[in-house]
C-alpha cells in the first residue's frame, strides 16, 4: 500500500514569506498567537518594504515559522514549517505535520531546499514518513528532485497579473518504483480584499490556480508574509 502524502506545499503552490522584525525584536505584522484574539485590526506589512531576493511574498529569514490548520472533510491537521537555514541566497526548511482521517493517521518530517533569485526555486525534498491506514502501518522515505524549477509566484505580483508554472522532476519512495511528473500550473492575481484568518487580518491578493487545466482553487496572499489561506489551509500563528 502505498502512503497518502499531505501536500505540505501544498505541493506546488504553496508559498511562505517573511516580514522584517520590528525594532523590539517581535515581529509588527504578526497576528495574535491565539485563534480567539481580536483580529479586526489589519496587520498589514509595509507594502513599499524590501522583501529581499526571495519576493514580495516569499522572502524568506533564517528562523522564521508558520503553522497551518488543514481540514478538508475526510482528513484534518495541522503543519509547522520553519526556515532552518538561509544565507541570502539559498537555504532550507524544515516541516513538521500530523494528519489523521476515519482509520488513517500519518506524521512527517520534511526538509526542502531552495534557492532565491526574484523568486523562490525549490530544488530537492526529503520526507521521513509514518502512519496507519486502515491497521496497515507502514514508514519510510521519499525524495523528490526538481528538474529546472521555477518559482511559483513571481518577485511581485499585481492585480491582473497571470503566469504559468511548470513543474517537473522525479520521486523515489521506499517500496515504490520511481515515477517522473510533469504538470503546469496557471495562476492569475483576481482581486485585492482584506481578509480574516486565525493569525490575523491582511489586505490580501487572491490568487487562483488551475493545474494542467483542472478547477481552479484560490489562494490568499498577503505581503509580507506568505500564504495565509489557500485550499483546506488556514495560517494560525508564524513569527521568529
Amino acid at each position: 500500500m502505498r502512503p497518502l502524502f499531505v501536500p505540505f506545499v501544498l505541493l506546488v503552490g504553496f508559498s511562505l514569506a517573511c516580514a522584517a522584525p520590528g525594532a523590539d525584536g517581535e515581529d509588527e505584522n504578526a497576528g495574535p498567537a491565539d485563534a480567539d484574539a481580536d483580529t479586526d485590526a489589519d496587520t498589514d506589512a509595509d507594502t513599499d518594504a524590501d522583501t529581499g531576493p526571495c519576493g514580495a511574498f516569499t522572502p524568506m529569514n533564517e528562523g522564521r515559522w508558520w503553522t497551518y490548520d488543514y481540514a478538508d472533510g475526510t482528513m484534518s491537521g495541522t503543519y509547522t514549517i520553519t526556515v532552518t537555514s538561509f544565507d541570502g541566497t539559498s537555504g532550507v526548511s524544515l516541516t513538521e505535520a500530523s494528519f489523521e482521517g476515519t482509520d488513517y493517521w500519518q506524521t512527517s518530517v520534511s526538509t526542502r531546499e531552495f534557492t532565491c533569485d526574484d523568486g523562490v526555486y525549490y530544488t530537492r525534498d526529503t520526507v521521513e514518513y509514518e502512519g496507519e491506514s486502515s491497521g496497515f502501518a507502514y514508514s519510510g522515505r521519499a525524495v523528490t528532485s526538481y528538474e529546472a524549477p521555477e518559482p511559483s509566484y513571481p518577485a511581485d505580483i499585481r492585480v491582473g497579473d497571470s503566469w504559468s508554472v511548470r513543474t517537473r522532476g522525479t520521486q523515489t519512495t521506499d517500496g515504490v518504483d520511481p515515477f517522473s511528473f510533469d504538470s503546469t500550473v496557471e495562476y492569475e492575481a483576481v482581486e485585492e480584499d482584506s481578509r480574516r484568518v486565525a493569525a490575523g487580518t491582511w489586505t490580501a491578493l487572491r490568487i487562483t490556480a488551475s493545474v494542467d487545466g483542472g478547477d481552479a482553487t484560490d489562494q490568499w496572499l498577503a505581503r509580507g508574509v506568505g500564504m495565509i489561506e489557500g485550499y483546506a489551509i488556514e495560517l494560525s500563528d508564524w513569527g521568529d
